[in-house]
């Protein structure tokens, strides 16, 4: 039986720290090999690994393994090596980074002190037809890589003048050398990680290069993620340090907006590579990644700043796109595509909030943009992974932390229930859009223990225990009261979790969540209903969260968005809510008829809108909606001169399910019965006057297509494989519902 190896070796104790580098280590070892028929090897690198054969990178992505905290799990990658080992000698050699292991740029989150800090560590078991052949032992030589300094938030440092050809080849000779020693086993389980590789999506070049100060600034065009190749010919010795960014202030790169951690101002986000004078050298990072759409680059001559200097190279999870989405409006178009960009610049294993700053995996973030991930990307088996951390991370009381995975950091701040709702959200959601009902049963002993946590945290009949409406519009703090949201989000987290229950027949949780559901159900129609069914907290946030979450009878919710609407106008036609409010607000409008105003209100484009973000030229969504000046460089910063925050988030990210349910009418699973399940309902625009949008998942796609002219709307809806397609179309002035699920191509005018 294969089993994951749980010998460690290191290099030595010393790791590397912001006062004093350590060098990433070369590890190596020559071995000989007979015939044989299959090979494999299962690694885990701690805290990244690059793994070489005979010479050959085989690496499956970049930042290998999957992040975790490894006193919880510890994750190992499989290769077969059938082809890449042969009879005779062969070597097999590893670079080693600090990742999770050593996370200096971490100290925010208190990862900088995390128990497990260490040196980079390896632990492989190779095996040759199902038989044991090698491990890791100190018989494996090491040696100080150019790598001089590496940290997944702050950057690489790279010195090319140490760089050792052929250091993984057969025939290297490592005498010199010293002997590896064994390193501290985690405490975290051993488990094989098969999610989808972080890839390279694709390459851009610069579209402007200019002065700035002592250097030159590379502008790519597109605020997104990932790495970059330099390609330079230099003089030995010559350093060029690159620092990256998404704001351009008076003709300079600014940083303001992606340093949380002051103390370490002077290493965030910043690259260095010394160059060893042998003809043209070409370098990527192999232990960080950044967030930029700029580069400020110093130690280069006005010669060799040219557009071969710098390659972006977009990375992200290998995931599969499965939706298509343009219309004639060009704003919802271009919003479409910042939604994906903002996923995929996020999606790095898990959701992260930002991949200039944090790249925490923040369950916040995470509740509010699940389903559209779902949707749009075939996400399931990332977020079933993902899931094993939070189910670690959980405290024995049921708590959750805010961000995961983590040291411990996140109990006493940044948590709370719209923040701990990926605990049922994420396995509802997976379920929803894959069928995949092992989600469920894993997550089920977690989701009964949190939902017991939630009991107690009852004061005064309403629960209060976390954040509010993050970031809401025109705000400095949340005008929906938390104790409100609180209660609501509960609420709708039991909701998840009666369904989950149910479904699994577990007749005990079943009940306790029942109990559960109907007492804070009292809560929100006694403290918060006049006998008319209206709110007395009059905001947005509040009436979407009562429709959305069916707090509401059938017969109170067109009042409920009638007063959503109303509130709207009374607000110059602007969202007033947070990433809890805008991610029900639009869908709790179109189910009542006001799809117009939805689409005002999203594609306007003056303060605060996102058409005004498209209107400002950005290609990603913003942590928050900040009111800027544009100037005629095409810089951005706030009106009153503070600071701006992150250019890439994806927490407002839910507007793209809004495009594909409402506009192109792409409804998946809304029964919650069978998720090859489609139901056809495109909603009527004023100023839309032609959609098409598709949906693909396994062997199955459907692809709707409409147009409008002359009062005529031509519909048409193709299938392949087994969706089982109904139409909806009402609201096209259909009566009634047709269920074709033996039609591959239907079409239809509608006067």
């Amino acid at each position: 039986m294969q089993q994951l190896s749980s010998r460690f070796i290191c290099a030595s104790e010393r790791f590397c720290t912001v006062e004093n580098f350590v060098n990433a280590p070369y590890i190596r070892k020559t071995f000989e090999l007979k015939d044989f028929k299959t090979a494999k090897i299962y690694v885990c690198g701690l805290g990244f690994y690059r793994i070489f054969i005979n010479g050959k990178d085989i690496t499956k992505g970049l930042l290998c393994p999957y992040i975790s905290n490894p006193d919880q799990i510890m994750y190992y990658d499989c290769y077969d090596l059938k082809n890449e080992l042969k009879s005779g000698k062969n070597t097999i050699g590893f670079i080693l980074g600090n990742g999770m292991q050593n996370c200096m740029g971490g100290n925010s989150w208190d990862m900088d002190v995390a128990e497990f800090r260490g040196s980079p560590k390896v632990a492989f078991s190779l095996y040759l037809d199902d038989t044991l052949f090698m491990e890791a032992d100190e018989s494996f030589k090491w040696a100080k890589s150019p790598i001089l300094f590496d940290d997944l938030r702050l950057g690489e440092y790279y010195d090319a003048n140490l760089k050792i050809d052929g250091w993984a080849e057969t025939c290297f000779n490592d005498s010199s050398w010293e002997n590896c020693m064994i390193a501290k086993t985690p405490k975290g389980e051993r488990k094989v990680s098969d999610v989808a590789p972080i890839k390279k999506y694709k390459e851009l070049k610069p579209v402007r290069i200019f002065n700035s100060e002592n250097g030159y600034i590379y502008d790519f065009g597109y605020n997104s993620a990932g790495l970059y190749k330099l390609k330079i010919k230099g003089e030995k010795g010559q350093k060029i340090t690159m620092r990256f960014g998404e704001v351009i202030k008076d003709n300079k790169l600014n940083l303001d907006n992606v340093c949380n951690a002051n103390s370490l101002m002077g290493f965030i986000h910043k690259d260095i590579y010394y160059c060893n004078g042998n003809g043209v050298e070409e370098y990527e990072p192999s232990f960080t990644y950044h967030g930029f759409q700029y580069i400020y680059v110093e130690g280069i001559t006005k010669e060799q700043a040219t557009d071969d200097l710098l390659t972006f190279n977009f990375y992200t999870s290998e995931l599969e796109e499965l939706t298509e989405f343009a219309c004639s409006d060009e704003i919802v178009n271009k919003l479409q595509a910042m939604c994906k960009n903002a996923t995929r610049s996020n999606f790095y294993h898990f959701p992260t909030d930002c991949p200039q700053r944090e790249k925490n995996g923040w369950t916040g973030d995470v509740a509010v943009s699940v389903e559209q991930m779902l949707l749009n990307f075939d996400s399931g088996i990332n977020f079933r992974e993902w899931m094993n951390s939070v189910r670690c991370a959980q405290r024995e009381d049921g708590a959750l932390p805010g961000i995961i995975p983590t040291a411990g950091w996140g109990f006493s701040w940044g948590n709370g229930p719209a923040w701990d709702s990926v605990i049922s959200l994420v396995p509802y959601y997976v379920y929803k859009y894959t069928g995949d009902k092992k989600i469920l049963e894993e997550n089920a002993d977690a989701i009964y223990k949190y939902l017991k946590y939630m009991r107690t945290k009852i004061s005064g009949k309403v629960l209060c225990y976390g954040l509010g409406d993050w970031c809401e519009v025109m705000a400095t703090r949340p005008s929906t009261p938390e104790y409100f949201t609180d209660t609501a989000i509960c609420y709708n987290i039991c909701k998840k979790a009666e369904f989950i229950f149910e479904l699994l027949s577990k007749k005990e949780e079943l009940q306790y969540t029942k109990e559960l559901l109907n007492e804070i159900l009292g809560f929100l129609r006694k403290g918060f209903l006049t006998k008319k069914g209206l709110c007395i907290i009059e905001t947005q946030t509040a009436y979407a969260m009562l429709v959305e979450y069916d707090v509401l009878t059938e017969e109170e919710k067109p009042r409920a968005v009638q007063r959503i609407a109303e509130l709207i106008a009374h607000n110059n036609y602007k969202m007033r809510a947070g990433i809890l409010g805008a991610r029900l607000i639009f869908h709790a409008l179109s189910k009542y008829g006001y799809n117009d105003l939805a689409l005002k209100v999203i594609t306007d484009t003056d303060y605060p809108s996102y058409g005004e973000w498209v209107k400002k030229g950005q290609t990603s969504l913003w942590e928050r909606f900040q009111e800027t000046e544009d100037r005629i460089d095409g810089e951005l910063w706030q009106v009153n001169g503070a600071k701006l925050d992150s250019l890439n988030h994806h927490m407002f990210s839910d507007i793209t399910q809004w495009f594909m349910k409402n506009i192109a009418g792409i409804n998946v699973n809304p029964e919650m019965k069978n998720h090859k399940h489609i139901v056809i309902k495109p909603e009527k625009f004023e100023k839309i006057n032609e959609c098409s949008g598709s949906y693909k998942r396994e062997n199955n796609a459907v692809k709707v297509s409409w147009k409008k002219a002359d009062g005529i709307i031509d519909l048409i809806v193709e299938k392949t494989g087994d969706f089982i397609i109904d139409y909806d179309l009402k609201n096209f002035n259909v009566l009634g519902k047709e269920t074709t699920n033996n039609i591959d191509k239907f079409k239809l005018s509608i006067k």
